[in-house]
C-alpha cells in the first residue's frame, strides 16, 4: 500500500524521534527508512541524494542495517550522494553480504571477479554469485559464468605446467562445471600439484581422502595430507587436521594437538578455526578453560560472520560469561545469527522480544522469530555448533 503524503510526513516525524540508545536494530531501520525517502523525493521531502547518503550511513554505521550497508555500497559504487571510492562500495558489500544479504552477495561477487575495488579473484567472486543465486537473487541467477571455456583455456595451461590452472582445472572436474564430473581426474590433477609441494593441491588430496572421493577412503592418508599442507602454512588443511585430531580420526584423539593447529590458523584470521578455538576455551577442552579468551575468539570470528561465534558471541552477553552481562549486546548478535538463519538465535531473539531483555518488548517481532525458529528448530544440537559435526560441512572451507 501506498503512504499518502499525509502519512510520509507522520512517518517521518517518527523515524526523527527513533534513538539508537533505546534500539539499535529500530534506530537503522527508522535511518534507512529516512534515506529512502530522501532518495526518491517522496511527500514534501524533494530528493536529496546527499541526505539519503548520510541517512543510509547512519542506518549502516550504528543500527548495523544489512540493507542500509548494501545501499551505502550501490552509492559509493556509483558516486551517488557521496565521491565514487570503490574500496569503500566493497567493504560495505561485504559488511552486508557477511550479515546474509543477498543483493550484496551477488554485487561482491562481481566486484572480486572484475577486480574493481579490490584484488582480482575469479574463485571467490564465483562463490559469492553462486551463493547469491542459490538463494534465489534473481540478479545473480542472470550472471552468466562460461566454464566450458574456461576449462578449454585451463586445459591448455595445464600443458604448459601451471600448477593453479591444474588445480582449478581440478575443481572444475569436482563440481562438473564446463566438463563432465570425474573426481578420479579431480584427484588426479590435484595429485600431481601436490606432488610438488603445492600446499592448496596437497589440502584437496587431505580432504579427497577423507571423504573417499575419486579415491578409496583412507583418513589416515588424509592426515598425512593434510600435515604436509598444514606445515606450509595451509589454514583449511590446518583447521581440517585440527577436526581428525579433535575426533581421532586417522590418527589418536588429542585435543592439544587440534588445539595447536586452530591457534595457528586462527592467528592468521580464518574465521572457522578462531569460532571453534573460542569453543576449546569455553569447554575447557585441550587448554584450560578461559571464558574471556572464549569471548575474545568469538568476537574475531563473529566479526568475520561466522554464525556460530556470532550465536555464542550472543549467548556469553547473555549469561555474562566471560564478559560483563549485556542483554543489548546479547541481543545485537543473536540478530546476525538469526539473520544467516540460525533457528537457536532466532528462538533466542524473539525470546528477548517477548520478555523485553536487552530491546523494548514487541509481541510482533517475538511472534515472527519464533515462527521463523519453529520452521526449523529440533532438540538436536546446530551441527557447526561445536566440531563434532564438522565432517558434513566440510565442503564449506573448501
Amino acid at each position: 500500500m501506498e503512504l499518502s503524503r499525509g502519512n510520509i510526513e507522520y512517518a517521518f516525524r517518527r523515524f526523527l524521534k527513533i534513538d539508537i540508545n533505546a534500539d539499535p536494530h529500530f534506530y537503522g531501520l527508522a535511518q534507512r527508512k529516512l534515506g529512502d525517502i530522501y532518495k526518491e523525493g517522496r511527500g514534501k521531502y524533494n530528493k536529496d541524494t546527499k541526505k539519503a547518503f548520510e541517512h543510509y550511513k547512519k542506518a549502516a554505521d550504528d543500527g548495523k542495517d544489512p540493507e542500509a550497508m548494501y545501499k551505502v555500497g550501490c552509492m559509493y559504487f556509483d558516486g551517488e550522494g557521496t565521491k565514487m571510492n570503490l574500496e569503500e562500495s566493497f567493504k560495505m558489500f561485504q559488511s552486508s553480504a557477511d550479515s546474509g544479504n543477498t543483493d550484496a552477495m551477488c554485487r561482491l561477487g562481481l566486484m572480486l571477479i572484475f577486480g574493481k575495488g579490490t584484488e582480482k579473484d575469479d574463485k571467490k567472486g564465483v562463490e559469492y554469485v553462486e551463493k547469491s543465486a542459490k538463494q534465489d537473487n534473481r540478479e545473480a541467477q542472470c550472471v552468466e559464468i562460461d566454464y566450458t571455456k574456461s576449462a578449454k583455456w585451463l586445459e591448455k595451461a595445464v600443458e604448459q605446467g601451471h600448477i593453479d590452472a591444474r588445480n582449478d582445472l581440478g575443481i572444475l572436474y569436482s563440481e562438473g562445471k564446463g566438463v563432465k564430473k570425474d573426481l578420479k581426474k579431480a584427484f588426479d590433477l590435484f595429485k600431481k600439484s601436490a606432488d610438488e609441494d603445492d600446499p592448496y593441491a596437497q589440502c584437496k588430496l587431505g580432504y579427497m581422502y577423507y571423504n573417499g572421493y575419486g579415491v578409496e577412503q583412507d583418513k589416515r592418508k588424509s592426515v598425512e595430507w593434510y600435515s604436509k599442507a598444514a606445515e606450509q602454512g595451509e589454514v583449511v588443511a590446518q583447521t581440517m587436521l585440527g577436526l581428525m585430531y579433535f575426533k581421532g580420526e586417522g590418527t589418536e584423539k588429542d585435543y592439544t594437538e587440534a588445539v595447536k593447529l586452530w591457534s595457528k590458523a586462527a592467528a592468521q584470521g580464518y574465521a572457522a578455526a578462531q569460532g571453534v578455538l573460542g569453543y576449546m576455551y569455553d569447554k575447557g577442552e585441550g587448554v584450560e578453560q578461559d571464558k574471556t579468551k572464549a569471548v575474545e575468539w568469538y568476537s574475531k570470528a563473529a566479526e568475520q560472520g561466522d554464525v556460530d561465534a556470532q550465536y555464542n558471541l550472543g549467548y556469553m552477553y547473555d549469561k555474562g560469561e566471560g564478559v560483563e552481562q549485556d542483554k543489548a549486546k546479547a541481543v545485537e548478535w543473536y540478530r546476525k545469527a538469526a539473520e544467516q538463519g540460525d533457528a537457536d538465535a532466532q528462538y533466542n531473539l524473539g525470546r528477548m522480544y517477548e520478555k523485553g531483555l536487552g530491546v523494548q518488548k514487541n509481541p510482533n517481532e517475538s511472534c515472527k522469530w519464533y515462527e521463523k525458529a519453529a520452521k526449523w528448530y529440533s532438540n538436536a544440537s546446530h551441527p557447526w555448533r561445536n566440531p563434532t559435526g564438522w565432517q558434513q560441512n566440510a565442503t564449506v572451507w573448501l
